[in-house]
């Protein structure tokens, strides 16, 4: 990505993410190492961009972004049994979104709901009943009103679909898994309201506060062990323990 462009559509995310390695936040502006938690801030973005960083400047860790956020991904399956760790992960193999999605009408989603009952909950109904039980990803945005703006078709594990601010992103899990390392990061660090991923046991929710502490948060989720009977279940407990450290709300909608 030329520096320009990414100066330029930098305001319009909370953070830009390096793969695996870390991300810029802008607000506070700092650069956040996965590998270590640390968090380290910056007085302009010009200085943040010649700051090294595992090995290189972060203009360079720039020069080699296709996308300042990643795809939304699928969470992984997992057994049962007695409690297990996990790390965030998401699930291999497959086609991945993001460079091969199809963009579709969002009146197809529209007209599934009448005017008069119009609402993001109302919308995300109506995905689940086209998309809950796919076997590739889909991806919608909703407005705070309960309009379809965008709806892209994805490959077999991801979709790259991105909001605008206050919006909501609505994806499904052909794996039924909870929520992605890569869904939390994108989500983290976008404007958009928060994520759904919708799947054959219910619907994983997640909302940001008016605080949310997007670098912090990207961190943990890069570095933490998570506890349960599968990935699913160490997911949920994960997520429901840290709603106030991190300033979110989630929740998880258990399918009728």
């Amino acid at each position: 990505m030329e520096l320009e462009k990414f100066k330029y559509g930098f305001k319009d995310v909370n953070a830009a993410v390096f793969g695996d390695a870390g991300a810029l936040t802008r607000r506070p502006l700092a650069l956040v190492d996965f590998a270590t938690s640390e968090i380290t801030k910056f007085k302009s973005l010009d200085e943040a961009l010649a700051y090294e960083f595992h090995g290189k400047s972060i203009a360079a860790w720039v020069e080699g972004l296709q996308t300042m956020r990643p795809t939304y991904d699928g969470g992984r399956g997992g057994g049962s049994g007695m409690d297990k760790t996990f790390k965030f992960g998401h699930a291999g193999g497959g086609s991945r979104g993001g460079g091969n999605d199809i963009k579709d009408l969002p009146a197809k989603l529209n007209v599934r709901v009448p005017i008069m009952h119009k609402s993001p909950e109302a919308v995300l109904d109506a995905f689940r009943d086209l998309h809950a039980l796919s076997k590739t990803e889909f991806g919608i945005t909703v407005d705070e009103q309960g309009f379809v703006t965008q709806y892209v078709r994805g490959g077999a594990t991801s979709v790259g679909i991105w909001g605008k601010k206050g919006e909501m992103v609505y994806h499904n899990h052909p794996s039924g898994g909870a929520f992605s390392d890569s869904d939390l990061l994108s989500s983290a660090s976008g404007l958009e309201k928060g994520i759904v991923a919708s799947g054959k046991n219910g619907d994983y929710i997640f909302y940001k506060g008016g605080h949310f502490k997007a670098g912090p948060f990207m961190a943990a989720v890069k570095s933490a062990t998570l506890k349960g009977k599968d990935y699913s279940d160490a997911v949920d407990k994960w997520l429901k323990k840290n709603q106030k450290k991190y300033g979110y709300t989630y929740i998880f909608r258990k399918a009728k």
